[in-house]
């Protein structure tokens, strides 16, 4: 039924074709059959005592089976061709609701709780089943039953439910089966692509959790063993599409793993050829859909780091290239979503769009139409989100969108919905955070969320509200470097909070700032709260000092970054000198 070409014929919801499973499973009729007589009764009888005690019978030997399938095998030859059967009936099983039943209601809006029951259900019977055989094929089910649990658990960009370290701990665990199977496997070129499969996925996981250095590393050997086995059958589409798969990942590990600008041209060109690669797929097989959801994929990636090059170079042609790039993602997917409105993904990926155009227009000055693209896409991500609540993704959406729009309102004048903004993109990822406490994601969406909080309360001349904000802030970063304490860009970044810190506090004692640095003003009487706050920042200059020198000892600086430690040296001298004055 859920398979019917006619839509009206389908399941109108997820929770209408969980029920009708819930009913199966229980010996009720279900709406998929028709209500015939011989049907009902059917059913009836089977709910009848007999047939109660009968079925459950049939469940503890089917059980019985399963664990003592070894045993069994020494019994006589048709006892042993029962347990067989029996052994092969509950892994066919398994294996349908695992791969068949899922894969049937993955882009259904509203899925991701039963798509996380059917896996779970179907990895507890696997598990069973492994303790009553080894033959490889059963651990290759088994481990695809992990990889499954965990694109359900908290595989990126795709609807999941937020638990990137479960989704860890399950890709690793498949991981290791298909390792010791390979030992024994060599040559098997469909366990090698499963396995650079699951070091894509963990490099995506790592990528989140904020551990560039271990993303990278997975992307690149995924890309490796990619490369190899295309190398093997130039002409395999398969291949060829998974090589263009690790061309992308790799560039987004690329461009967050080095900050350079060598390091994002690299990563640009890795994307440009995942979507030359792409293009020529699409153009043997027009047809495919997936193909085209990948090349609009493609020229999203390929406008984050134009983006990010023009940033750094300040050359308007790279603003004018992503906004063609935008534009071309954008047209593709607006067709699919129109053509396809029930499936899930592919309203996620226009409301994803919708929010990157919006950023490209933000950067060209286009503040109307960037609020109006921001809209449309918080309008498609609360809908996805109020359909299915437990998908962490369609959350972490509206979290990333609320903050374009805040900074978008912030740029039109409108300082109030900005707040508004804000907060409810802290809201959001405070709860995410509830589910999964160190998503580096999360933690920085409400860590810049009070930073520009901070600097609007600066703008009003509200220090009191701006240094609470960056309290915020400097706490957030601690726990960000606790997950990742030996993180150079990190620990910069802490060092830079307290050094902030410590500016904010000077000021409100009645210091100056320019160009960030602190010009003592101190008046010939000073109250008692000038002196406290002229102490406070004191104390968080030499915090960041402390980072710094703690960096330089462990020799993870620079020659300009050591001098950095003599600014803040004099920063603390200034303080002092302000506090020799009496109150």
């Amino acid at each position: 039924m859920a398979l019917r070409k006619e839509p009206q014929r389908r399941y109108a919801s997820a929770e209408q074709f969980s029920e009708d499973i819930r009913r199966h499973l229980e010996g009720l009729p279900v709406i998929a059959c028709k209500a015939t007589l011989s049907y009902r009764a059917s059913k009836f009888v089977r709910r009848n005592k007999i047939g109660v005690a009968a079925a459950a019978f049939i469940l503890v030997t089917l059980i019985g089976g399963i664990i003592g399938t070894a045993w069994e095998a020494h019994k006589a030859r048709v006892q042993s061709a029962r347990a067989e059967q029996r052994f092969n009936e509950v892994r066919e099983l398994a294996h349908s609701v695992l791969f068949d039943y899922h894969d049937a209601i993955a882009s259904l809006p509203g899925s991701t709780p039963v798509r996380e029951r059917l896996v779970k259900d179907a990895l507890e019977y696997l598990d069973r089943l492994n303790g009553a055989g080894t033959s490889q094929s059963l651990q290759r089910e088994l481990a695809a039953a992990y990889m499954k649990v965990g694109d359900v658990q908290g595989r990126p960009y795709t609807s999941n439910l937020g638990q990137t370290e479960g989704a860890l701990a399950s890709y690793q665990k498949a991981r290791a089966i298909l390792e010791l199977l390979s030992a024994t496997a060599k040559g098997d070129k469909q366990l090698t692509r499963d396995l650079a499969t699951l070091d894509e996925r963990i490099g995506n996981i790592e990528l989140r959790n904020g551990h560039f250095d271990k993303a990278l590393e997975s992307q690149n050997k995924a890309l490796t063993t990619r490369q190899a086995l295309l190398l093997t059958d130039p002409t395999n589409k398969s291949y060829r599409s998974e090589v263009a798969d690790s061309y992308l990942y790799r560039g987004d590990a690329l461009q967050v793993d080095c900050h350079k600008l060598e390091c994002v041209r690299q990563a640009l060109e890795d994307q440009r050829q995942a979507l030359e690669i792409r293009q020529a797929l699409a153009r043997e097989d027009p047809s495919d859909l997936q193909m085209q959801r990948n090349i609009a994929q493609a020229y999203a990636r390929i406008g984050f780091r134009l983006a990010a090059i023009g940033e750094t170079t300040h050359d308007r042609k790279y603003l004018i290239e992503w906004l063609d790039n935008d534009e071309a993602s954008l047209q593709i997917r607006r067709h699919l979503a129109a053509a396809n409105p029930t499936n899930a993904l592919d309203r996620r990926n226009l409301g994803d769009q919708l929010m990157l155009t919006g950023n490209a227009q933000f950067e060209n000055e286009d503040i109307g139409s960037a609020l109006h693209s921001y809209r449309d896409s918080i309008e498609i991500f609360s809908a996805l989100h109020l359909s299915d609540p437990a998908n962490s993704e369609a959350s972490r959406d509206l979290s990333f969108v609320y903050f374009r729009l805040a900074r978008t309102n912030d740029k039109a004048g409108n300082v109030p919905e900005a707040r508004r903004n804000y907060a409810e993109v802290i809201r959001i990822a405070q709860q995410l955070l509830a589910a999964d406490a160190t998503n580096e994601e999360d933690l920085r969406s409400i860590y810049a969320s009070y930073v520009e909080l901070s600097k609007l309360s600066q703008r009003e001349v509200d220090l009191g509200r701006a240094i609470e904000h960056w309290g915020k802030v400097v706490d957030l970063l601690e726990r960000i470097v606790s997950i990742t304490p030996e993180s150079k860009n990190q620990l910069n970044e802490k060092q830079g909070a307290y050094y902030q810190m410590a500016i904010l506090h000077a000021k409100a004692g009645g210091g100056q700032v320019a160009n960030g640095l602190l010009n003592e003003k101190i008046p010939a009487r000073r109250n008692t709260k000038q002196g406290q706050e002229w102490r406070e920042a004191r104390n968080w200059f030499q915090k960041s000092l402390d980072v710094n020198q703690d960096m330089e000892r462990k020799g993870m600086l620079n020659n300009d970054e050591v001098r950095a430690s003599d600014r803040i040296a004099k920063e603390i001298a200034k303080c002092d000198a302000a506090l020799k004055v009496s109150y």
